[in-house]
Protein backbone atom coordinates (compact mmCIF):
# COMPACT_ATOMS: atom_id res chain seq x y z
CA UNK A 1 0.00 0.00 0.00
CA UNK A 2 2.97 2.32 -0.51
CA UNK A 3 1.94 5.39 -2.58
CA UNK A 4 3.37 5.68 -6.08
CA UNK A 5 3.95 9.44 -5.71
CA UNK A 6 5.12 12.02 -3.20
CA UNK A 7 4.17 15.01 -5.38
CA UNK A 8 0.58 16.15 -5.82
CA UNK A 9 -0.40 15.40 -9.48
CA UNK A 10 -2.61 18.50 -9.59
CA UNK A 11 -0.47 21.25 -8.04
CA UNK A 12 2.93 19.53 -8.52
CA UNK A 13 3.82 20.51 -4.93
CA UNK A 14 5.52 18.11 -2.52
CA UNK A 15 2.82 16.52 -0.39
CA UNK A 16 2.50 17.29 3.29
CA UNK A 17 1.38 14.30 5.38
CA UNK A 18 -1.29 16.35 7.19
CA UNK A 19 -3.13 17.22 3.96
CA UNK A 20 -2.59 13.93 2.10
CA UNK A 21 -5.59 11.97 0.84
CA UNK A 22 -5.01 8.52 -0.68
CA UNK A 23 -6.94 6.85 -3.49
CA UNK A 24 -6.56 3.14 -4.24
CA UNK A 25 -6.73 2.30 -7.95
CA UNK A 26 -8.32 -0.85 -9.39
CA UNK A 27 -4.91 -2.51 -9.79
CA UNK A 28 -4.21 -1.97 -6.08
CA UNK A 29 -1.66 0.83 -6.39
CA UNK A 30 -2.12 3.93 -4.26
CA UNK A 31 -1.92 7.53 -5.41
CA UNK A 32 -1.96 10.38 -2.94
CA UNK A 33 -3.21 13.95 -3.35
CA UNK A 34 -3.47 17.19 -1.50
CA UNK A 35 -7.07 16.79 -0.31
CA UNK A 36 -8.03 20.43 -0.90
CA UNK A 37 -6.57 20.53 -4.42
CA UNK A 38 -8.40 17.29 -5.28
CA UNK A 39 -11.72 18.71 -4.04
CA UNK A 40 -11.02 21.96 -5.92
CA UNK A 41 -10.38 19.90 -9.07
CA UNK A 42 -13.77 18.16 -8.73
CA UNK A 43 -15.53 21.45 -8.00
CA UNK A 44 -13.91 23.17 -10.98
CA UNK A 45 -14.32 20.42 -13.57
CA UNK A 46 -17.33 18.40 -12.46
CA UNK A 47 -15.29 15.41 -13.62
CA UNK A 48 -15.33 12.64 -11.04
CA UNK A 49 -12.23 10.80 -12.23
CA UNK A 50 -8.91 10.16 -10.57
CA UNK A 51 -6.68 12.80 -12.23
CA UNK A 52 -3.68 10.45 -12.07
CA UNK A 53 -5.22 7.28 -13.51
CA UNK A 54 -8.33 8.71 -15.20
CA UNK A 55 -10.45 6.04 -13.46
CA UNK A 56 -14.02 7.03 -12.57
CA UNK A 57 -14.44 7.36 -8.81
CA UNK A 58 -17.41 5.94 -6.97
CA UNK A 59 -19.72 7.51 -4.40
CA UNK A 60 -17.82 5.91 -1.50
CA UNK A 61 -14.47 7.48 -2.52
CA UNK A 62 -16.11 10.90 -2.89
CA UNK A 63 -17.70 10.44 0.55
CA UNK A 64 -14.30 9.54 2.04
CA UNK A 65 -12.80 12.74 0.60
CA UNK A 66 -15.69 14.85 1.94
CA UNK A 67 -15.32 13.31 5.42
CA UNK A 68 -11.52 13.77 5.32
CA UNK A 69 -11.92 17.47 4.55
CA UNK A 70 -14.55 17.94 7.24
CA UNK A 71 -12.70 15.92 9.92
CA UNK A 72 -9.44 17.76 9.29
CA UNK A 73 -11.17 21.14 9.11
CA UNK A 74 -9.78 21.97 5.67
CA UNK A 75 -13.09 23.12 4.37
CA UNK A 76 -16.65 23.95 5.20
CA UNK A 77 -19.23 21.52 3.88
CA UNK A 78 -18.50 21.24 0.15
CA UNK A 79 -21.33 18.75 -0.42
CA UNK A 80 -19.20 16.72 -2.84
CA UNK A 81 -21.50 13.68 -2.56
CA UNK A 82 -24.54 15.77 -3.41
CA UNK A 83 -22.73 17.24 -6.45
CA UNK A 84 -21.59 13.76 -7.49
CA UNK A 85 -25.21 12.56 -7.57
CA UNK A 86 -26.45 15.64 -9.48
CA UNK A 87 -26.37 14.85 -13.24
CA UNK A 88 -26.63 18.56 -14.09
CA UNK A 89 -23.63 19.64 -11.98
CA UNK A 90 -21.32 21.68 -14.22
CA UNK A 91 -23.34 20.71 -17.31
CA UNK A 92 -23.75 24.34 -18.41
CA UNK A 93 -20.03 25.05 -17.98
CA UNK A 94 -19.10 21.91 -19.94
CA UNK A 95 -21.52 22.85 -22.71
CA UNK A 96 -20.09 26.39 -22.87
CA UNK A 97 -16.51 25.06 -22.98
CA UNK A 98 -17.41 22.68 -25.80
CA UNK A 99 -19.06 25.53 -27.72
CA UNK A 100 -15.96 27.71 -27.26
CA UNK A 101 -13.72 24.88 -28.44
CA UNK A 102 -15.89 24.41 -31.53
CA UNK A 103 -15.76 28.14 -32.34
CA UNK A 104 -11.99 28.05 -31.88
CA UNK A 105 -11.73 25.11 -34.31
CA UNK A 106 -13.84 26.92 -36.91
CA UNK A 107 -11.76 30.12 -36.62
CA UNK A 108 -8.57 28.10 -36.91
CA UNK A 109 -9.88 26.39 -40.07
CA UNK A 110 -10.64 29.78 -41.59
CA UNK A 111 -7.10 30.96 -40.85
CA UNK A 112 -5.59 27.80 -42.38
CA UNK A 113 -7.71 28.23 -45.53
CA UNK A 114 -6.63 31.86 -45.76
CA UNK A 115 -2.97 30.86 -45.48
CA UNK A 116 -3.45 28.72 -48.57
CA UNK A 117 -4.52 31.88 -50.42
CA UNK A 118 -1.54 33.76 -48.97
CA UNK A 119 0.81 31.10 -50.32
CA UNK A 120 -0.85 30.97 -53.73
CA UNK A 121 1.64 32.79 -55.95
CA UNK A 122 -0.75 33.58 -58.81
CA UNK A 123 -3.15 35.53 -56.55
CA UNK A 124 -2.51 39.27 -56.23
CA UNK A 125 -2.93 41.18 -52.98
CA UNK A 126 -5.95 43.03 -54.42
CA UNK A 127 -7.63 39.75 -55.40
CA UNK A 128 -6.79 38.35 -51.99
CA UNK A 129 -8.54 41.24 -50.23
CA UNK A 130 -11.62 40.88 -52.41
CA UNK A 131 -11.73 37.15 -51.75
CA UNK A 132 -11.10 37.59 -48.01
CA UNK A 133 -13.91 40.13 -47.69
CA UNK A 134 -16.28 37.35 -48.72
CA UNK A 135 -14.86 34.09 -47.33
CA UNK A 136 -12.69 35.13 -44.36
CA UNK A 137 -13.15 38.51 -42.66
CA UNK A 138 -16.94 38.53 -42.02
CA UNK A 139 -17.20 34.84 -41.07
CA UNK A 140 -14.20 35.08 -38.75
CA UNK A 141 -15.65 38.26 -37.19
CA UNK A 142 -18.92 36.47 -36.51
CA UNK A 143 -17.30 33.44 -34.85
CA UNK A 144 -14.78 35.53 -32.96
CA UNK A 145 -17.37 37.98 -31.60
CA UNK A 146 -19.39 35.02 -30.25
CA UNK A 147 -16.25 33.68 -28.59
CA UNK A 148 -15.44 37.10 -27.15
CA UNK A 149 -18.94 37.62 -25.71
CA UNK A 150 -18.75 34.26 -23.95
CA UNK A 151 -15.20 34.41 -22.62
CA UNK A 152 -12.91 37.29 -23.57
CA UNK A 153 -9.78 35.69 -22.07
CA UNK A 154 -10.32 32.51 -24.09
CA UNK A 155 -10.90 34.59 -27.25
CA UNK A 156 -7.72 36.63 -26.80
CA UNK A 157 -5.64 33.50 -26.19
CA UNK A 158 -7.17 31.95 -29.30
CA UNK A 159 -6.37 34.93 -31.53
CA UNK A 160 -2.77 34.94 -30.29
CA UNK A 161 -2.61 31.27 -31.33
CA UNK A 162 -3.84 32.23 -34.82
CA UNK A 163 -1.22 34.98 -35.04
CA UNK A 164 1.48 32.44 -34.16
CA UNK A 165 0.08 30.12 -36.82
CA UNK A 166 0.28 32.85 -39.47
CA UNK A 167 3.74 33.94 -38.33
CA UNK A 168 5.06 30.42 -38.51
CA UNK A 169 7.40 28.57 -36.23
CA UNK A 170 10.39 30.81 -35.25
CA UNK A 171 12.74 28.10 -36.55
CA UNK A 172 10.78 27.70 -39.77
CA UNK A 173 9.48 31.13 -40.73
CA UNK A 174 6.83 31.34 -43.43
CA UNK A 175 8.44 31.86 -46.84
CA UNK A 176 5.63 33.92 -48.34
CA UNK A 177 5.77 37.15 -46.35
CA UNK A 178 4.01 39.33 -48.88
CA UNK A 179 1.24 41.93 -48.80
CA UNK A 180 -1.39 39.17 -48.47
CA UNK A 181 0.41 37.91 -45.37
CA UNK A 182 0.58 41.46 -43.98
CA UNK A 183 -3.17 41.96 -44.55
CA UNK A 184 -3.88 38.74 -42.67
CA UNK A 185 -1.63 39.71 -39.75
CA UNK A 186 -3.14 43.22 -39.60
CA UNK A 187 -6.63 41.75 -39.46
CA UNK A 188 -5.73 39.34 -36.64
CA UNK A 189 -3.79 41.95 -34.65
CA UNK A 190 -6.78 44.28 -34.86
CA UNK A 191 -8.79 41.67 -32.90
CA UNK A 192 -6.28 41.84 -30.05
CA UNK A 193 -5.72 45.60 -30.08
CA UNK A 194 -9.44 46.40 -29.92
CA UNK A 195 -9.62 44.96 -26.42
CA UNK A 196 -6.15 45.56 -25.06
CA UNK A 197 -6.38 49.35 -25.41
CA UNK A 198 -10.03 49.82 -24.38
Amino acid sequence: MRPVNNIDPITLDVLDTTTTFKLVKRNGSVCQYNAVSLADFFDATGSWVDPYSNEKLNFIEIGRLERFLRDNQFSDDRQLRQKYLDPDFKQDERFLQQALNDLDDMCCSLVVNTLQLVDEECMSATDFLKESEVIFFPIFDDYFSQMKRSNIDFALQAVLKYITLVKGDPRHQRKHRNRKWIHTMDFLFSKVLQDVFI
